[in-house]
């Protein structure tokens, strides 16, 4: 009788065991979810870009960092079509290409400073070229 105490003890040590070392793997799970979200960093590490594409031709649109990264914008249709799109911050200044899809003509904006959580709000022309914004440039 003395011996299955012993047993029921043990086996009883071993799954208070597996209980507190669960617990403590949840709770750190849990304090990961709710403190280190690497997207809630990520947002507000974050600049947004509204375009309205006011020219006639569809155009691609990158934004590129001051030696730093370049992202695809996506293409917006031409006619006041919309788009926005939400990129990393980077503490460089921002040039905007736009290339019309049909001309293949490329402008690039002025450098655009933005601090975290700016929008930043870019309207392309009908007349780009008066725009004094956007300069057209020459690809070789």
């Amino acid at each position: 009788m003395n011996q299955e105490l012993t047993v029921r003890w043990r086996s009883g040590a071993v799954v208070l065991r597996f209980l507190v070392i669960g617990l403590a793997a949840c709770s750190r799970a849990t304090s990961l979810l709710v403190e280190d979200d690497p997207w809630a960093e990520e947002e507000s590490d974050s600049v947004t870009v509204a375009i309205t594409n006011d020219n006639f031709y569809d155009a691609r649109i990158h934004a590129q960092y001051d030696g730093g990264h370049r992202y695809a914008l996506g293409t917006i249709a031409g006619n006041g079509q919309q788009a926005e799109v939400t990129i990393r911050w980077e503490p460089r200044p921002i040039i905007f290409e736009i290339m019309f899809i049909i001309s293949g003509a490329v402008y690039l904006s002025q450098p655009v400073q933005a601090l975290p959580g700016d929008i930043i709000e870019i309207r392309l022309p009908p007349n780009i070229d008066a725009s004094g914004f956007f300069r057209r440039v020459r690809r070789s």
